[in-house]
């Protein structure tokens, strides 16, 4: 059972503008719509994104909410996985499908709608089938 931390509330907004910033920044927009995509038919993009969201993403959002220091390392995973998720379908929405509500709003206004999402999942309580909630 993780411990709640004030400090990990409140991550959610700031993560989702600034990873969307980044996202849609000259820098990265073309190579991380490329990879989205090929990721979703190829195993070998699949794999590299995979790797890339574990190892860069993942880790810093468990490291940045202090979910080493509070969870076991099984639900600090599950929570930061949790995220990606999150995080990857509205990368997905608004960059490749380009969802018309999505990919029209403002980074301000998804991150104030996203953001509660994420913070639910790095600090609030969570359910897995079968266990009791974390």
């Amino acid at each position: 059972l993780c411990r709640s931390s004030g400090s990990a509330a409140g991550l959610g907004e700031p993560m989702v503008r600034t990873a969307l910033g980044l996202w849609e920044s000259d820098q990265m927009r073309e190579t991380f719509i490329g990879l989205l995509r090929s990721a979703v038919t190829s195993e070998q993009a699949a794999i590299m994104l995979r790797e890339f969201i574990a190892d860069s993403i993942l880790s810093t959002v468990a490291r940045v909410a202090g979910l080493a220091e509070r969870c076991s390392s099984a639900e600090a995973e599950f929570r930061s996985a949790m995220v990606a998720t999150q995080m990857l379908g509205l990368a997905l929405t608004r960059l490749v499908l380009g969802l018309p509500a999505v990919a029209g709003a403002s980074i301000d206004d998804l991150a104030a709608t996203v953001g509660p999402s994420v913070d639910r999942y790095l600090t609030g309580e969570i359910q897995l089938t079968g266990r009791e909630p974390l």
